[in-house]
């Protein structure tokens, strides 16, 4: 199968042209590290669940 990804770096410079300034990224391990390692990340949220979904082997950033 194959796997499509979305170019962060072009998506934040479409939105940017749009105005869009501020983004909330609610990803996962994949989408995250990926948006960390484009130096797209100025502020870290943190949240802490009740609940832990994906189990101890879960990759993470």
């Amino acid at each position: 199968a194959v796997q499509k990804r979305v170019d962060l770096v072009t998506l934040m410079q479409k939105l940017g042209k749009r105005e869009i300034t501020s983004l909330l990224l609610e990803g996962g391990p994949t989408v995250n590290t990926s948006a960390l390692e484009a130096g797209l990340i100025d502020k870290f949220v943190f949240f802490q669940a009740p609940l832990i979904i994906g189990g101890r082997d879960s990759p993470g950033v």
